[in-house]
Parts: C-alpha cells; sequence; structure tokens
C-alpha cells in the first residue's frame, strides 16, 4: 500500500515540467494488493482548483481516498504534537497508518525529513 501526499496528485494533474513524468508512472503503478494507492481525502480540498478533474479522481478504481474521520483527527493531533508537523501534514501521515501504508510519497522535503520516523518515506527524486 503506498500513501502519497497532495503534491503527487497536483504535479500529474497539472503535468508539471519538472515531477509529471514520476507523479505518473507513481500514480499508474497503482493497482489492488500491496501497490493500491491511497490518500487523505483531505487531498480534494487541496487540489480543488485543478479544473473539473476532482470528481472524475475521487471515483478513480487505483486511489483510495482514506475518510477524515474522529480517530484520524485524533492520530494527527498526537503527530502533530510529538513531531512538529502541520494540521494537514499530519492528517496525511495519520491516514497513511490508517491504511496500513508501508511507505509514505511526498515531494515536501520538510515533510519526509519528519515524517521519515513515523512511517518509511520517499521524495519523488528517491524513487
Amino acid at each position: 500500500m503506498i500513501a502519497i501526499d497532495s503534491n503527487i496528485l497536483i504535479y500529474y494533474l497539472e503535468k508539471h515540467p519538472e515531477f509529471f513524468d514520476k507523479s505518473y508512472k507513481l500514480i499508474r503503478s497503482f493497482g489492488p494488493g500491496s501497490n493500491a494507492g491511497v490518500c487523505s481525502e483531505l487531498v480534494i480540498a487541496e487540489i480543488f482548483s485543478t479544473q473539473g478533474v476532482v470528481s472524475g479522481l475521487y471515483n478513480a478504481s487505483f486511489l483510495h481516498f482514506v475518510p477524515v474521520s474522529r480517530e484520524i483527527l485524533e492520530e494527527a493531533g498526537k503527530l502533530r504534537l510529538t513531531h512538529n508537523l502541520k494540521v494537514i501534514d499530519s492528517i496525511h501521515i495519520a491516514s497513511a497508518i490508517k491504511s496500513k501504508a508501508t511507505i509514505f510519497v511526498t515531494n515536501d522535503f520538510k515533510l519526509a525529513k519528519a515524517a521519515s520516523s513515523i512511517i518509511l518515506t520517499k521524495t519523488l527524486k528517491e524513487l
């Protein structure tokens, strides 16, 4: 199970000149089983400016959206306090943990550094 940060989807959807290829390969590698892709449903709000693709993405079979539940929020609060994370970042990490992801992929280097003590974390450059 691979959890991704919103920036990975943004690079993919907006065809970012530097990071599109790697984000495309990662997202297209998602499938059933151990290589399933997951992310917090919070990404819907974060990528909403990407014209009209949100509804199609929300129903995509290659990506599971983890609901932001009370359990996720409580875990996020603990992570925020113990690892000095931003609220949004702590929700992404808590969602990855809840979904039993084995890796979290982000291209936010500060988040990657903080998250690496919680869950195996990679940046796009490291993939």
